[in-house]
């Protein structure tokens, strides 16, 4: 009795450290991709000021994806980060904006993680990509997005 209870204690034991580390390996994965597409645009305004700001917020540890669309004036940035570091957001958030605006003083920079404005983002950022939107479009987008954004804090 006493040795089939070892032997179940000890297949018990084995079991749970070799599922931890399995979770563990997946898990260091995804920590350093972050998810982030470079624009290149034809008919708008230059994306570089965008491009180069998902580069800087890509070296933040955390950052799971970015999304960023720039006017000749603006700047919107709108990122995700690790579940895990959710507490510390609104911290993030600040630090970035200031970022942002050190690094960009000619752009106006807005800074979300909204859910909501990452999906908005997201969409203006493809219809950039594919040359759908003009300069003055643009602009309006990123105005009705820029109010969205005041709107909600």
């Amino acid at each position: 009795m006493k040795k089939a209870f070892r032997l179940v204690l000890t297949l018990g034991i084995i079991f749970i450290l070799i599922s931890c580390s399995a979770q563990d390996d997946t898990s260091k994965g995804n920590s350093d991709n972050t998810d982030f597409k470079k624009i290149t645009s034809t008919n708008t305004s230059s994306q570089t000021v965008a491009n180069q700001a998902k580069e800087k917020l890509q070296k933040r540890e955390g950052v799971t994806s970015i999304h960023a669309v720039n006017t000749d004036k603006q700047l919107i940035i709108a990122f995700e980060i690790e579940h895990h570091k959710r507490f510390q957001l609104a911290s993030i958030r600040k630090k970035v904006h200031k970022q942002m605006e050190k690094t960009f003083p000619e752009h106006e920079a807005e800074v979300s993680t909204d859910k909501r404005i990452i999906l908005d983002l997201q969409e203006l950022e493809k219809k950039v990509d594919k040359g759908k939107l003009s300069k003055k479009q643009l602009k309006k987008e990123v105005k009705q997005l820029v109010k969205r954004m005041k709107d909600k804090t």
